[in-house]
């Protein structure tokens, strides 16, 4: 029997991780461009953006999972399978994500006086300051509020792409063929259990629906890095279509109205186990733009972080004057007045630090 090259590069690729693409130091602007997409979907779906009010955009943080496996495979596969022990490679990604957080957690406690009464906040009188400092900072969670992150809810996923991040270290050698594909089923398996259970998969921030999030995490991310892993098989397969298009998918799926009721009941499950995946595939040879998906990606990460507090701010700032921020002529100058400081922030902080970062690793 004759095997194709195709096969022969999928059964090298998926049982050596470490193999170096020969791009793969170069960024993929489709996805960055997609992250960027997904967290003004975010953004939007705290807002209640009118007409949509984009229900279903918790599903961008699957889609961020998935993304995050990808990248963290395509950056660190070589370098652990070249000496990188997992605490530098924790290190590293700390460095990465923890600026904006800090940013993120600076902003959430100067809005913190106007927040009393937040049903997502548990009475003041037991939470003295010294634990809201080490919860904030130190990614600790909330156990005594209705969130694990009540200030900043956003940190609640870095909490569990973090955790991802660690199992990936430290499993990565065992992690190749049947076994990468079997945690993926497994995880996958788990989240069709719960969403049939829950009618949807808007769980992992809570602290009565935390263990729930571990297999939404879980599959999102290993399913990125058997994407990863298996790219030289299914990349030169795949149709090239232009960003713009994939983009609109993307917000169609992130705009669907919620229901629980007939097909909709499962709707959760099917878009992040198949549409979501196949968004991603079309993406990574996503063509055109290229400018629009680099600015997209690189206010991507800081937007998603930063747009909690804000949005709290503006939201209080627009009560106090009579008015509501899911009405349009408030909301769309709303995200305009947020992307303007998140890009200002990116620009400023996050995209220098991240410089500095690179060289500082390249020089040591």
């Amino acid at each position: 029997m004759t095997v194709s090259v195709a096969d022969q590069a999928f059964a090298t690729r998926i049982a050596e991780p470490g193999k170096v693409l020969p791009d793969v130091a170069r960024r993929i602007d489709a996805l960055d461009g997609l992250r960027g997409v997904a967290a003004f979907c975010v953004v939007f779906h705290h807002m209640g953006l009118p007409p949509l009010g984009f229900r279903r955009a918790y599903l961008a943080v699957d889609f961020f999972f998935l993304l995050s496996g990808f990248v963290i495979a395509r950056a660190y596969d070589h370098k652990l399978n070249s000496g990188l022990t997992v605490t530098k490679f924790m290190i590293q990604r700390v460095e990465r994500l923890y600026p904006m957080l800090f940013v993120g957690s600076v902003l959430a406690l100067a809005v913190w006086p106007i927040m009393q009464g937040d049903p997502y906040l548990a009475p003041t009188h037991q939470i003295s300051w010294m634990t809201i400092l080490l919860c904030q900072f130190l990614l600790i969670p909330f156990l005594i509020s209705r969130t694990e992150y009540p200030l900043n809810l956003a940190q609640w996923s870095i909490l569990f792409e973090l955790i991802a991040n660690l199992l990936y270290a430290i499993f990565r050698p065992v992690l190749n063929g049947y076994v990468l594909v079997a945690v993926v089923m497994a995880s996958g398996c788990a989240l069709w259990v719960i969403s049939s259970q829950y009618w949807n998969l808007n769980f992992g921030w809570g602290h009565d629906n935390f263990w729930r999030g571990i297999p939404r995490v879980s599959f999102s991310f290993f399913l990125g890095v058997l994407l990863f892993r298996t790219e030289q098989i299914w990349v030169p397969r795949i149709i090239e279509l232009p960003f713009w298009l994939i983009a609109l998918a993307l917000l169609t799926v992130l705009a669907l109205p919620v229901g629980y009721q007939g097909l909709l009941r499962h709707f959760d499950i099917f878009m992040t186990c198949v549409v979501l995946p196949l968004i991603f595939v079309f993406g990574r040879v996503g063509v055109g733009l290229s400018g629009v998906a680099r600015t997209l990606g690189l206010i991507s990460y800081p937007l998603y972080i930063l747009q909690g507090p804000m949005l709290r701010l503006f939201g209080w700032l627009g009560f106090q004057h009579g008015y509501y921020q899911g009405t349009w002529w408030v909301a769309y100058p709303t995200v305009v007045l947020v992307g303007g400081i998140v890009w200002l922030a990116a620009y400023l902080i996050d995209e220098p630090l991240n410089r500095l970062r690179r060289r500082s690793r390249a020089t040591a």
